[in-house]
């Protein structure tokens, strides 16, 4: 499977976890950073960076940021960066929700880089899950 057939799949996972516990929230709005979806229906940047999955709640009671990760790029130097600027986006959100999905042989190494972003970015208090990419929570 190519990188980039392997990466939509991981985002597809997000997408459908996200609609299995969150699709009864009032005013809830997914975005989706997907080849088949309009710019205009595509997360908004933080600090430079797109999520692959934004979900968020109109009035703000809840926002969920989601990364698709494949193993090269979980261990690239960007990917550090972009777990920094998501946590600290969400600490500044109500009931916020970090949300990572990687090959399940990758999920190990992925708690630890997220263990490590946490403490840097002081965003403890943010709750992560961790999806392997047959959609099982680790």
């Amino acid at each position: 499977m190519s990188e980039t057939l392997a990466h939509t799949r991981l985002v597809a996972v997000i997408a459908d976890w996200v609609k299995a516990n969150y699709s009864t929230l009032s005013g809830l709005c997914l975005f989706c950073d997907s080849p088949t979806v309009f710019d205009s229906e595509k997360p908004s940047p933080i600090e430079g960076f797109i999520p692959d999955i934004c979900a968020l709640t109109s009035p703000p009671t809840m926002t969920m940021l989601g990364e698709a990760k494949t193993l090269p790029d979980l261990e690239s130097p960007r990917t550090f960066l972009q777990f920094l600027a998501f946590l600290r986006f969400l600490t500044a959100r109500p009931k916020p929700t970090f949300v990572i999905a990687t090959p399940w042989q990758a999920t190990a190494t992925a708690k630890n880089i997220i263990a490590h972003a946490k403490r840097l970015s002081h965003a403890r208090e943010v709750p992560v899950h961790f999806l392997a990419d047959e959609g099982i929570l680790c």
